[in-house]
């Protein structure tokens, strides 16, 4: 699934060209969310199968191996912000690394605190990237009338 709407995002060239707004929100949105969601359920498989079969890489402690793959998601979602204009998606994780935050809250642990830090670098990515194409955004856009 995570292949099939990568490939779907570089077909349709999703977010690199510019594109009437109903074409965004019908389209491109579901899509690039659906990525996001996708990305982050990957990972979290992933990561639980590794703790389930035992295998611990370069004799890492869980909540090592917990921190680096959110820092890894973390990467994957700039990559995407900065190179695919995927605001959405890294607003995906943003949401994710805050439900991470609060289930490992009660734990105190380095992962909570990762996850918030991570959240807060890719909550300000975005802003940044958004702020930046404002002039690209859907209420500019409406605003000019480009619906179609």
């Amino acid at each position: 699934l995570l292949f099939s709407l990568s490939v779907l995002l570089v077909k349709l060239r999703m977010e690199l060209d510019d594109e009437p707004v109903l074409t965004i929100l019908l389209v491109w949105w579901p899509v690039v969310i659906y990525l996001g969601w996708i990305m982050v359920a990957t990972i979290a498989c992933v990561a639980s199968w590794f703790v389930y079969k035992g295998w611990q890489p370069f004799n890492l402690k869980e909540e090592l191996w917990a921190i680096i793959m959110i820092i890894i998601a973390t990467l994957l979602f700039l990559y995407l912000l900065i190179k695919r204009n995927l605001r959405e998606a890294a607003l995906v994780g943003v949401w994710a690394f805050v439900a991470i935050a609060v289930r490992q809250m009660e734990n105190k642990s380095a992962i909570s605190v990762t996850a918030i830090a991570c959240s807060v670098i890719l909550f300000t990515a975005t802003a940044i990237h958004g702020y930046k194409n404002r002039q690209l955004s859907i209420v500019a856009k409406i605003k000019r009338g480009e619906w179609q």
